[in-house]
């Protein structure tokens, strides 16, 4: 994703998701770690998850009145970008 979009997507994960799976994706001892969710791969399964509410019986609400597509579609590259920046991280450290 272009970095306006993973920056579009850091300002809605901060205003719509860090309350509960904690500022940088990294989840808490209760909620999951976003940045190693499953649902991260796929679009279609993230969008599923936040617009749709697969998840609603575990806790996990629908944000379709709150979020568009686009901007879920962009919490999901501000996400990744996340996961990918810790593993560039993990990746020098076992090298060093």
């Amino acid at each position: 994703a272009s970095p306006e979009v993973i920056a579009v997507g850091q300002v809605k994960y901060g205003r719509y998701c860090a309350v509960c799976h904690a500022p940088g994706a990294v989840g808490s001892t209760v909620l999951p770690d976003l940045r190693r969710a499953g649902s991260l791969e796929s679009a279609a399964a993230w969008s599923a998850v936040v617009h749709d509410g697969v998840l609603k019986n575990n806790g996990m609400a629908s944000f379709k009145g709150s979020l568009s597509k686009e901007e879920i579609e962009a919490i999901r590259a501000y996400v990744i970008s996340r996961a990918n920046a810790d593993k560039a991280i993990e990746a020098g450290r076992k090298v060093a």
